[in-house]
């Protein structure tokens, strides 16, 4: 009876503590991280992910092959996470030197455009130039929670992207044998409508001309001379800044998500 009670309580707690996706956290591939860098990047992700309640992932690589960034952080939340769970990735493909942010469920909302920008540049600008990439992530981490704590911006929304749409095999047939017998059609209509038989007599401008061009002194003269000046007002960088609060989003295995990256 003891035991069962035990048991009991014991299940109650783990249900009641925040739970995430096994094996979530840091995956540094390409060994770019310190013991004691490591150490506390994997600090840093579990308290993130505690105070918030989203998936927090490391990643480094040193080998793409062939894939890009976009593809390669979005399949690893698929694979780690889930699809359309709340996760965030930070990913460092050493590969073609960039970093890639990828996000996922309410992360999209948070993380918009702007503040991913953002957080690359800071990413960029405390070690990755210089090779010092745990001080490069752990200040990426920062800038990350920064914008967990303040949550998703008053005026955000989400937009699509716009891609190119892929046209079927039996669309391009359809097209190509419709257009061509409508052309045909057309063609021979025209054709016969506009046949003549006899060719018309020319006309005789010269002799039935009301209007001698050819005779006396022709000129222009100028009558009048008047200008109109206008200033134009510039543009204020205000105006141009539209769409701050955006989350541009995309497809990728089934899942939506957000996202960006910067060379370095």
């Amino acid at each position: 009876m003891v035991k069962r009670t035990c048991l009991a309580i014991l299940l109650v707690i783990l249900l009641s503590v925040p739970t995430f996706a096994a094996g979530t956290g840091v995956y540094d591939n390409a060994r770019l991280f310190t013991g004691e860098e490591r150490a506390q990047i994997e600090e840093i992700v579990n308290r993130m992910q505690k105070a918030h309640n989203i998936d927090v992932l490391v990643l480094t690589l040193d080998d793409a092959g062939g894939k890009t960034s976009r593809t390669l952080a979005d399949t690893f939340i698929l694979d780690n996470v889930g699809k359309d769970l709340d996760a965030t990735l930070l990913l460092l493909n050493m590969d073609e030197r960039e970093v890639y942010i990828s996000t996922s469920g309410r992360a999209i909302d948070i993380m918009n455009d702007e503040r991913i920008d953002r957080t690359l540049d800071v990413v960029i600008d405390n070690g990755m130039k210089d090779g010092d990439y745990g001080d490069a992530v752990i200040a990426g981490l920062a800038s990350i929670n920064t914008y967990f704590e303040a949550g998703a911006p008053a005026d955000g929304y989400r937009e699509e992207e716009a891609g190119p749409k892929e046209l079927q095999t039996g669309d391009v047939a359809v097209g190509v044998g419709g257009g061509g017998a409508l052309g045909v059609t057309h063609f021979l209509r025209n054709r016969k409508k506009y046949r003549t038989k006899t060719r018309p007599k020319p006309f005789a401008f010269a002799s039935n001309s009301i209007i001698n061009l050819s005779q006396g002194n022709t000129g222009d003269m100028l009558i009048d001379t008047r200008r109109t000046s206008r200033i134009i007002p510039k543009i204020s960088s205000s105006s141009s800044s539209s769409g701050s609060g955006r989350s541009t989003t995309h497809r990728t295995g089934g899942g939506t998500f957000g996202g960006g990256g910067k060379k370095f």
